[in-house]
């Protein structure tokens, strides 16, 4: 099975930063036997539960955030090897709870976090 992990500020426990330190997301991907096949990539945040940002993956270019309900796809793409891509910052966040989200799933459109990682940030 393929081990999708997500990072904040290169962690993956849960961290506490003030709200005017620069903070990073950086996923990683191990695809274990499944490298070559084709899935659905899934990356968002939601902020203190209620809204909830999806990742639109934009080849050659930073992801775009938008918010979004349903879930936007940040990519249907072949698994791989991903050592760290950057999906936002450095950066600031404001003050809130964050829970960011690396899920892949079949290759068919629809959000099913098969596979998935989270991450949580708390800015203060």
């Amino acid at each position: 099975d393929p081990v999708p992990d997500i990072k904040g500020n290169g962690v993956d426990l849960p961290l506490l930063l003030h709200h005017t330190e620069d903070f990073t997301i950086t996923i990683h991907l191990d695809p274990g036997e499944m490298s070559g096949v084709k899935m659905d990539w899934w990356v968002w945040v939601e902020k203190d539960s209620a809204n909830t940002w999806w990742a639109k993956y934009r080849p050659g270019l930073k992801p775009k955030w938008t918010r979004s309900a349903p879930p936007i796809r940040f990519a249907a793409a072949t698994l791989r090897t991903v050592n760290s891509y950057t999906v936002i910052g450095p950066r600031t966040v404001p003050i809130g709870y964050y829970l960011w989200t690396f899920a892949l799933d079949e290759n068919n459109g629809t959000y099913e976090e098969t596979y998935f990682d989270t991450f949580s940030l708390t800015t203060w």
